[in-house]
């Protein structure tokens, strides 16, 4: 059975947040994907909720998964990942954030 992972999914302009479950994917190479523990709300994701906004005229398709600011550990790393922005090795279980 695949793995799945939880997320707020934005489904438009003058429309709510949704809960979604999505298959998590395998890492591309020189990527890796992340476990998140904690994610933030930036101030673009409050212009989205206000409606200041709006990411369909702007080409994207909805629902999006907005935010970038996480915390999380290293679910699996792509081929080609083998160090962090600071240069020291990087494994499984990291504890990691995106900003």
């Amino acid at each position: 059975m695949a793995q799945t992972g939880r997320l707020a999914a934005w489904m438009g302009k003058g429309k709510t947040f949704e809960i979604r479950e999505y298959p998590v994917p395998d890492p591309k190479p020189g990527a890796l994907v992340i476990k998140i523990a904690l994610a933030n709300v930036c101030g673009s994701d409050m212009h989205y909720w206000k409606g200041e906004l709006d990411m369909e005229k702007r080409g994207r398709t909805m629902p999006i998964n907005p935010g970038h600011e996480h915390t999380g550990t290293v679910h699996k790393l792509g081929a080609g990942v083998t160090i962090h922005s600071a240069v020291h090795p990087l494994h499984d279980s990291h504890r990691v954030i995106d900003r």
